[in-house]
C-alpha cells in the first residue's frame, strides 16, 4: 500500500507526474500479481501537466480521500480494483481549478464526488456510483461525458456537457438514511444524452 499525506492543512502537488504501482510477473513467466493500493489522503493539486496514476491491471485501488484540483488531465487506471474520488473534483463549474480531464481507464468500481472538468469525462468500470450532485464540463464540443458501465447515482444529480452517454444501466440508490427515505432520484441533463440501458431498473 502507498499512501501520501502531508501536515493536516498541507496539499498534495502533482507536477506533471506518473504514479504506477503494478504487480509484477515474478521472472516474467507467471502469473501477474495484484498492484499496490495508493491513496492520497490530503487534497491534490494538479500543476504544469498530465497526471497518471495506475495499479496496473490485476488490482490496486486507487483513492483520493479529499478534493483534487488544477487545470490538467488526470488518468486512473485501477484494473480490477476500484476507485473512488471522495472529495470534489475541479472545485465548482467557474473555477479556474477545474480539471482538464478525467479519465477512469479501468476499474471494478468507481465511485465519483461531484466533478468539474473543461473537457472530457470518461468513466470505464463493472459498477459506477455517483455519490454528488453535480458532474459538468464546459460543453464545448468533444466536452463530453461518457460513463461505461451500469451507473447508480445517489442524490439528486445535475450533469452538463455537450453530450452525455451512458452505455449501461442507470438507477438510482437510497440516501444512506436508516430507513431509506427514497430510492427515487431525479436527473437533470443539459446536452444530447443517449441512454443504451435501462433506466429506472423497473
Amino acid at each position: 500500500t502507498i499512501t501520501l499525506t502531508t501536515n493536516p492543512a498541507g496539499t498534495i502537488t502533482l507536477d506533471d507526474s506518473t504514479i504506477t504501482a503494478a504487480g509484477g510477473l515474478g521472472d516474467g513467466t507467471g502469473t501477474q500479481g495484484a498492484g499496490a493500493n495508493i491513496t492520497f489522503a490530503n487534497p491534490v493539486a494538479l500543476t504544469t501537466g498530465a497526471a497518471a496514476i495506475s495499479t496496473g491491471a490485476t488490482g490496486g485501488n486507487i483513492a483520493f480521500q479529499n478534493t483534487v484540483n488544477g487545470a490538467q488531465d488526470l488518468t486512473l487506471t485501477a484494473g480490477t480494483g476500484n476507485v473512488t474520488l471522495g472529495g470534489i473534483a475541479g472545485s465548482s463549474a467557474t473555477s479556474a481549478n477545474r480539471l482538464a480531464s478525467l479519465t477512469v481507464d479501468s476499474a471494478s468500481a468507481a465511485s465519483l464526488n461531484d466533478v468539474f472538468t473543461t473537457g472530457a469525462q470518461a468513466v470505464t468500470a463493472d459498477a459506477i456510483t455517483l455519490t454528488g450532485t453535480t458532474y459538468a464540463t464546459d460543453a464545448t464540443t468533444n466536452s463530453t461525458i461518457t460513463l461505461t458501465g451500469p451507473v447508480t447515482i445517489e442524490q439528486n444529480t445535475a450533469m452538463t456537457a455537450s453530450s452525455v452517454a451512458f452505455t449501461g444501466t442507470l438507477d438510482s440508490d437510497d440516501d444512506g438514511a436508516t430507513p431509506a427515505v427514497s430510492e427515487a432520484r431525479t436527473l437533470g441533463i443539459t446536452g444530447d444524452a443517449t441512454f443504451g440501458g435501462a433506466v429506472g431498473d423497473s
